[in-house]
Protein backbone atom coordinates (compact mmCIF):
# COMPACT_ATOMS: atom_id res chain seq x y z
CA UNK A 1 0.00 0.00 0.00
CA UNK A 2 1.35 3.37 -0.91
CA UNK A 3 -0.25 6.61 1.14
CA UNK A 4 0.27 10.32 0.17
CA UNK A 5 0.47 12.25 3.11
CA UNK A 6 0.28 16.12 3.19
CA UNK A 7 1.90 17.90 6.13
CA UNK A 8 1.92 21.49 6.73
CA UNK A 9 5.80 21.53 7.45
CA UNK A 10 8.21 18.91 7.14
CA UNK A 11 11.74 18.16 8.02
CA UNK A 12 14.29 19.30 8.89
CA UNK A 13 11.26 22.17 10.19
CA UNK A 14 10.79 20.24 13.98
CA UNK A 15 7.26 20.48 15.34
CA UNK A 16 4.75 18.04 16.69
CA UNK A 17 3.26 17.39 13.42
CA UNK A 18 6.55 16.91 11.74
CA UNK A 19 7.90 14.29 14.30
CA UNK A 20 4.44 12.62 14.09
CA UNK A 21 4.21 11.88 10.75
CA UNK A 22 8.14 11.29 10.31
CA UNK A 23 7.42 8.25 13.01
CA UNK A 24 4.31 6.72 11.39
CA UNK A 25 6.38 6.98 8.18
CA UNK A 26 8.68 4.84 9.37
CA UNK A 27 6.36 2.64 11.28
CA UNK A 28 4.19 1.88 8.66
CA UNK A 29 7.81 1.11 6.12
CA UNK A 30 8.60 -1.54 8.67
CA UNK A 31 4.91 -3.23 8.00
CA UNK A 32 5.02 -2.83 4.15
CA UNK A 33 3.25 0.78 3.84
CA UNK A 34 4.66 2.85 2.29
CA UNK A 35 4.42 7.31 2.34
CA UNK A 36 5.15 9.84 0.34
CA UNK A 37 5.10 13.26 2.08
CA UNK A 38 3.90 16.60 0.24
CA UNK A 39 4.53 19.60 2.14
CA UNK A 40 5.04 23.45 1.81
CA UNK A 41 8.34 24.64 0.83
CA UNK A 42 9.87 27.54 2.82
CA UNK A 43 13.13 29.40 2.08
CA UNK A 44 15.62 27.08 0.13
CA UNK A 45 14.43 23.72 1.13
CA UNK A 46 15.27 21.22 -1.86
CA UNK A 47 12.25 20.15 -4.46
CA UNK A 48 12.54 16.86 -3.42
CA UNK A 49 14.29 15.08 -1.16
CA UNK A 50 14.51 11.45 0.58
CA UNK A 51 14.71 11.73 4.60
CA UNK A 52 14.71 9.01 6.65
CA UNK A 53 14.14 6.89 3.70
CA UNK A 54 10.72 8.87 3.16
CA UNK A 55 10.34 10.44 0.17
CA UNK A 56 9.21 13.84 0.00
CA UNK A 57 7.91 16.43 -2.63
CA UNK A 58 8.52 19.89 -1.53
CA UNK A 59 5.58 22.66 -3.40
CA UNK A 60 5.55 26.73 -3.00
CA UNK A 61 1.80 26.33 -1.52
CA UNK A 62 2.52 29.14 0.49
CA UNK A 63 4.60 31.42 -1.62
CA UNK A 64 2.09 31.12 -4.45
CA UNK A 65 -1.38 32.02 -2.36
CA UNK A 66 0.58 34.97 -0.85
CA UNK A 67 1.77 36.23 -4.21
CA UNK A 68 -2.05 36.00 -5.53
CA UNK A 69 -0.85 35.59 -8.77
CA UNK A 70 -2.56 32.95 -11.40
CA UNK A 71 0.95 31.84 -12.79
CA UNK A 72 2.13 30.82 -9.13
CA UNK A 73 -0.82 29.16 -8.30
CA UNK A 74 -1.12 27.20 -11.55
CA UNK A 75 2.95 25.85 -11.52
CA UNK A 76 1.68 24.53 -7.69
CA UNK A 77 -1.53 23.25 -8.81
CA UNK A 78 0.02 21.18 -11.93
CA UNK A 79 2.62 20.21 -9.90
CA UNK A 80 0.65 18.57 -7.05
CA UNK A 81 -1.58 17.18 -9.85
CA UNK A 82 1.85 15.26 -11.36
CA UNK A 83 3.26 14.13 -8.13
CA UNK A 84 -0.34 12.40 -7.81
CA UNK A 85 -0.30 10.44 -10.94
CA UNK A 86 3.15 9.55 -10.39
CA UNK A 87 3.14 8.42 -7.43
CA UNK A 88 -0.33 6.48 -7.84
CA UNK A 89 -1.50 6.44 -4.34
CA UNK A 90 -3.58 3.57 -2.56
CA UNK A 91 -4.75 6.54 0.01
CA UNK A 92 -4.10 10.19 0.46
CA UNK A 93 -3.70 11.51 4.27
CA UNK A 94 -4.04 15.38 4.61
CA UNK A 95 -2.45 15.43 8.30
CA UNK A 96 -4.37 19.10 9.23
CA UNK A 97 -6.99 20.13 6.95
CA UNK A 98 -5.93 23.83 7.88
CA UNK A 99 -2.69 23.64 6.50
CA UNK A 100 -1.62 26.26 3.47
CA UNK A 101 -1.92 23.04 1.12
CA UNK A 102 -5.89 22.48 1.87
CA UNK A 103 -6.49 25.09 -1.45
CA UNK A 104 -4.60 23.15 -3.72
CA UNK A 105 -5.33 19.65 -1.99
CA UNK A 106 -9.34 20.35 -2.69
CA UNK A 107 -9.14 21.89 -5.88
CA UNK A 108 -7.30 18.36 -6.94
CA UNK A 109 -9.92 16.38 -5.33
CA UNK A 110 -12.39 18.48 -7.34
CA UNK A 111 -10.73 17.56 -10.81
CA UNK A 112 -10.75 13.74 -10.45
CA UNK A 113 -13.30 11.93 -11.59
CA UNK A 114 -11.98 8.87 -9.70
CA UNK A 115 -9.75 9.08 -6.53
CA UNK A 116 -8.65 7.11 -3.32
CA UNK A 117 -9.82 6.70 -0.02
CA UNK A 118 -8.87 10.36 1.97
CA UNK A 119 -8.07 10.34 5.42
CA UNK A 120 -8.27 14.02 7.32
CA UNK A 121 -6.03 13.79 10.78
CA UNK A 122 -7.30 17.38 12.49
CA UNK A 123 -4.29 18.19 14.97
CA UNK A 124 -5.94 21.02 16.68
CA UNK A 125 -9.10 22.17 16.96
CA UNK A 126 -11.10 24.61 15.18
CA UNK A 127 -12.20 28.04 15.77
CA UNK A 128 -14.88 29.03 13.10
CA UNK A 129 -14.11 32.70 13.15
CA UNK A 130 -10.30 32.05 12.23
CA UNK A 131 -11.00 28.90 9.82
CA UNK A 132 -11.73 29.35 6.17
CA UNK A 133 -14.46 27.65 4.32
CA UNK A 134 -12.07 25.12 2.10
CA UNK A 135 -11.78 23.25 5.21
CA UNK A 136 -15.04 22.83 6.19
CA UNK A 137 -14.84 21.22 2.42
CA UNK A 138 -12.39 19.06 2.53
CA UNK A 139 -13.81 17.24 5.74
CA UNK A 140 -17.05 16.75 4.26
CA UNK A 141 -15.11 15.12 1.32
CA UNK A 142 -13.47 12.57 3.66
CA UNK A 143 -14.09 8.95 3.91
CA UNK A 144 -12.61 9.06 7.36
CA UNK A 145 -11.62 12.17 9.69
CA UNK A 146 -9.89 11.35 13.10
CA UNK A 147 -8.69 13.79 15.65
CA UNK A 148 -5.70 13.74 18.37
CA UNK A 149 -7.84 14.26 21.25
CA UNK A 150 -11.64 14.33 22.05
CA UNK A 151 -11.47 18.29 22.05
CA UNK A 152 -10.52 18.83 18.69
CA UNK A 153 -12.90 15.85 17.57
CA UNK A 154 -15.95 17.67 19.19
CA UNK A 155 -14.68 21.35 17.39
CA UNK A 156 -14.29 19.85 14.22
CA UNK A 157 -17.79 17.68 14.24
CA UNK A 158 -18.94 21.47 15.29
CA UNK A 159 -17.31 22.79 12.12
CA UNK A 160 -18.25 20.42 9.83
CA UNK A 161 -21.69 18.74 10.66
CA UNK A 162 -20.21 15.23 8.74
CA UNK A 163 -22.19 12.25 8.57
CA UNK A 164 -19.27 9.87 7.24
CA UNK A 165 -16.70 8.27 9.99
CA UNK A 166 -15.23 10.07 12.36
CA UNK A 167 -13.00 9.07 15.70
CA UNK A 168 -10.45 9.62 17.87
CA UNK A 169 -6.83 8.28 17.46
CA UNK A 170 -4.04 10.06 20.24
CA UNK A 171 -1.35 10.38 19.05
CA UNK A 172 1.55 7.85 20.26
CA UNK A 173 5.47 8.10 20.72
CA UNK A 174 8.13 5.97 21.73
CA UNK A 175 9.27 5.93 25.47
CA UNK A 176 12.11 7.63 26.58
CA UNK A 177 15.04 6.32 28.40
CA UNK A 178 15.47 6.57 31.91
CA UNK A 179 13.54 9.41 33.65
CA UNK A 180 15.80 11.95 34.83
CA UNK A 181 14.52 15.60 36.46
CA UNK A 182 11.71 14.42 38.69
CA UNK A 183 13.47 12.07 40.32
CA UNK A 184 15.65 14.60 42.48
CA UNK A 185 14.30 15.69 45.27
CA UNK A 186 16.45 18.93 46.05
CA UNK A 187 18.32 19.62 42.73
CA UNK A 188 21.08 22.33 43.47
CA UNK A 189 18.80 24.55 41.06
CA UNK A 190 15.47 23.75 38.90
CA UNK A 191 15.54 23.47 35.15
CA UNK A 192 11.83 24.49 33.71
CA UNK A 193 11.75 23.89 30.42
CA UNK A 194 9.34 25.64 27.54
CA UNK A 195 8.96 24.09 24.05
CA UNK A 196 7.76 25.21 21.20
CA UNK A 197 7.62 27.69 17.65
CA UNK A 198 8.31 30.95 19.23
CA UNK A 199 5.38 32.56 19.24
CA UNK A 200 2.61 35.00 20.86
CA UNK A 201 -0.19 31.84 21.26
CA UNK A 202 2.34 29.82 23.00
CA UNK A 203 2.33 32.00 25.61
CA UNK A 204 6.24 31.49 26.44
CA UNK A 205 6.26 35.12 27.91
CA UNK A 206 3.82 33.94 30.91
CA UNK A 207 6.48 31.20 31.65
CA UNK A 208 9.14 34.08 31.78
CA UNK A 209 7.23 36.64 34.22
CA UNK A 210 6.52 33.42 36.04
CA UNK A 211 10.21 32.71 36.23
CA UNK A 212 10.74 35.76 37.63
CA UNK A 213 8.42 35.60 40.52
CA UNK A 214 9.70 32.20 41.34
CA UNK A 215 13.26 34.22 41.81
CA UNK A 216 11.99 37.23 43.30
CA UNK A 217 10.39 34.68 46.28
CA UNK A 218 14.26 32.98 46.32
CA UNK A 219 13.54 29.71 43.78
CA UNK A 220 16.84 28.86 42.22
CA UNK A 221 15.30 28.20 38.86
CA UNK A 222 16.11 28.88 35.33
CA UNK A 223 14.12 28.38 32.30
CA UNK A 224 14.91 26.68 29.03
CA UNK A 225 12.75 27.88 25.81
CA UNK A 226 13.79 25.29 22.96
CA UNK A 227 12.13 26.53 19.43
CA UNK A 228 12.55 28.84 16.60
CA UNK A 229 10.55 31.74 15.68
CA UNK A 230 9.89 35.72 14.97
CA UNK A 231 8.85 36.18 18.43
CA UNK A 232 12.59 35.82 19.97
CA UNK A 233 13.40 39.09 20.01
CA UNK A 234 10.48 39.85 21.70
CA UNK A 235 10.93 37.12 24.41
CA UNK A 236 14.58 38.52 25.12
CA UNK A 237 12.91 41.54 25.54
CA UNK A 238 10.86 40.18 27.92
CA UNK A 239 13.75 38.25 29.92
CA UNK A 240 15.46 41.60 30.15
CA UNK A 241 12.65 43.85 31.34
CA UNK A 242 11.82 40.90 34.32
CA UNK A 243 15.44 40.90 35.13
CA UNK A 244 16.36 37.37 34.51
CA UNK A 245 17.98 37.61 31.06
CA UNK A 246 20.72 35.64 32.65
CA UNK A 247 18.56 33.06 33.89
CA UNK A 248 16.48 32.31 30.14
CA UNK A 249 18.39 30.11 27.86
CA UNK A 250 17.23 30.10 24.06
CA UNK A 251 17.81 26.83 22.17
CA UNK A 252 17.75 27.18 18.83
CA UNK A 253 15.14 24.28 16.88
CA UNK A 254 16.98 20.89 18.16
CA UNK A 255 16.93 17.48 16.85
CA UNK A 256 13.95 15.16 18.19
CA UNK A 257 16.44 13.17 20.27
CA UNK A 258 17.93 16.49 21.42
CA UNK A 259 15.21 18.27 22.30
CA UNK A 260 13.99 15.14 24.28
CA UNK A 261 17.45 14.94 26.46
CA UNK A 262 16.12 18.61 27.45
CA UNK A 263 12.82 17.44 28.31
CA UNK A 264 14.36 14.58 30.60
CA UNK A 265 17.28 16.93 32.18
CA UNK A 266 14.46 19.52 33.14
CA UNK A 267 12.15 19.45 36.82
CA UNK A 268 9.32 20.54 34.59
CA UNK A 269 8.06 21.24 31.65
CA UNK A 270 5.68 24.42 31.14
CA UNK A 271 3.51 24.54 28.42
CA UNK A 272 1.48 28.15 29.10
CA UNK A 273 -0.12 27.81 25.54
CA UNK A 274 -2.87 30.97 24.73
CA UNK A 275 -3.79 28.60 21.56
CA UNK A 276 -6.30 25.62 21.66
CA UNK A 277 -4.08 22.60 21.64
CA UNK A 278 -4.69 19.64 20.13
CA UNK A 279 -2.64 16.87 22.18
CA UNK A 280 0.77 18.30 21.95
CA UNK A 281 4.10 16.33 21.59
CA UNK A 282 5.96 17.94 24.41
CA UNK A 283 3.65 16.74 27.21
CA UNK A 284 3.39 13.11 26.11
CA UNK A 285 7.38 13.38 25.79
CA UNK A 286 7.30 14.92 29.29
CA UNK A 287 4.90 11.84 30.78
CA UNK A 288 7.35 9.42 29.25
CA UNK A 289 10.39 11.06 30.78
CA UNK A 290 8.64 11.01 34.26
CA UNK A 291 8.49 14.77 34.19
CA UNK A 292 5.03 16.60 35.06
CA UNK A 293 3.83 19.49 33.20
CA UNK A 294 2.29 23.00 34.29
CA UNK A 295 -0.43 23.70 31.23
CA UNK A 296 -2.69 25.66 30.59
CA UNK A 297 -6.58 24.54 30.77
CA UNK A 298 -7.43 24.98 27.55
CA UNK A 299 -7.78 22.60 24.01
CA UNK A 300 -6.89 19.30 24.37
CA UNK A 301 -4.52 19.78 27.30
CA UNK A 302 -6.36 18.77 30.22
CA UNK A 303 -6.50 14.95 28.04
CA UNK A 304 -2.79 14.82 27.77
CA UNK A 305 -1.86 16.63 31.68
CA UNK A 306 -4.54 15.38 34.49
CA UNK A 307 -4.91 18.20 37.06
CA UNK A 308 -3.50 16.82 40.37
CA UNK A 309 -2.56 13.19 38.98
CA UNK A 310 0.47 14.09 36.18
CA UNK A 311 0.49 17.64 36.86
CA UNK A 312 -1.25 20.89 37.72
CA UNK A 313 -3.17 23.10 34.79
CA UNK A 314 -3.85 26.95 34.99
CA UNK A 315 -5.87 29.15 33.33
CA UNK A 316 -4.25 30.82 30.19
CA UNK A 317 -2.41 34.43 30.73
CA UNK A 318 -2.53 34.01 34.56
CA UNK A 319 0.99 34.71 35.66
CA UNK A 320 0.58 34.28 39.43
CA UNK A 321 -1.63 30.93 38.70
CA UNK A 322 1.44 29.62 36.85
CA UNK A 323 4.16 30.62 39.41
CA UNK A 324 2.12 29.27 42.33
CA UNK A 325 1.53 26.07 40.40
CA UNK A 326 5.20 25.66 39.43
CA UNK A 327 6.27 26.76 43.04
CA UNK A 328 4.26 24.27 44.91
CA UNK A 329 5.87 21.01 42.99
CA UNK A 330 9.27 22.68 43.05
CA UNK A 331 8.75 22.87 46.62
CA UNK A 332 7.72 19.40 47.51
CA UNK A 333 9.93 16.56 45.69
CA UNK A 334 7.83 14.07 46.72
CA UNK A 335 4.67 15.05 45.16
CA UNK A 336 6.84 16.13 41.79
CA UNK A 337 8.26 12.91 42.13
CA UNK A 338 4.34 11.08 42.30
CA UNK A 339 3.30 13.23 39.12
CA UNK A 340 5.97 11.77 37.36
CA UNK A 341 5.42 8.29 38.16
CA UNK A 342 1.87 8.92 37.73
CA UNK A 343 2.74 10.53 34.14
CA UNK A 344 4.91 7.66 33.20
CA UNK A 345 2.29 4.90 33.89
CA UNK A 346 -0.42 6.99 32.06
CA UNK A 347 1.71 7.73 28.91
CA UNK A 348 2.64 3.45 28.91
CA UNK A 349 -0.76 3.20 28.75
CA UNK A 350 -2.60 5.86 26.81
CA UNK A 351 -0.41 6.91 24.46
CA UNK A 352 1.48 4.19 23.12
CA UNK A 353 3.28 4.48 19.65
CA UNK A 354 2.79 0.77 18.74
CA UNK A 355 -1.29 1.53 19.54
CA UNK A 356 -1.36 4.74 17.40
CA UNK A 357 0.70 2.98 14.54
CA UNK A 358 -2.24 0.31 14.29
CA UNK A 359 -4.68 2.10 14.57
CA UNK A 360 -4.31 4.10 11.78
CA UNK A 361 -2.75 0.86 10.01
CA UNK A 362 -6.66 -0.98 10.44
CA UNK A 363 -8.22 2.45 9.22
CA UNK A 364 -5.94 2.41 6.64
CA UNK A 365 -7.28 -1.48 5.33
CA UNK A 366 -10.82 -0.44 6.28
CA UNK A 367 -10.81 2.77 4.06
CA UNK A 368 -9.38 0.50 1.13
CA UNK A 369 -12.22 -1.86 1.14
CA UNK A 370 -14.71 1.00 1.38
CA UNK A 371 -16.32 0.54 4.61
CA UNK A 372 -13.75 2.76 7.54
CA UNK A 373 -16.28 2.19 10.02
CA UNK A 374 -15.22 -1.38 9.96
CA UNK A 375 -11.99 -0.90 10.61
CA UNK A 376 -12.01 -2.64 14.13
CA UNK A 377 -12.19 -0.31 16.81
Amino acid sequence: MKVLAFAPQYLPIVGGIEILVDTLSQQFRERSIETVVVTDRPGDLPEREVINGIPVHRLHFSRAIEARESSGLLRSMHRLSHIFEIEAADLLHVHAATQTGAWFINRLLKKLSTRPPLIVTQHNPLEPDRTPSVVRELLLEADAVTAVSCAVLESTIRFAPRTGFSTVILNGIEPAHAPAGAQEDTPPFHRLVCVGRLHHDKGFDIAIAALASLRARGIEADLTIVGGGQARRDLEQTAATCGVADHVHFRDMQSHAKTRDEIGQSSLVLIPSRMLEGLPLVALEAAHAGIPCVATDRGGLPEAVENGVTGLLVPPDDVGALASAVMQLLGDGDLRRRFGHNARRLAQKKFSLDECVGRYMMLYRACREGNPANFGF
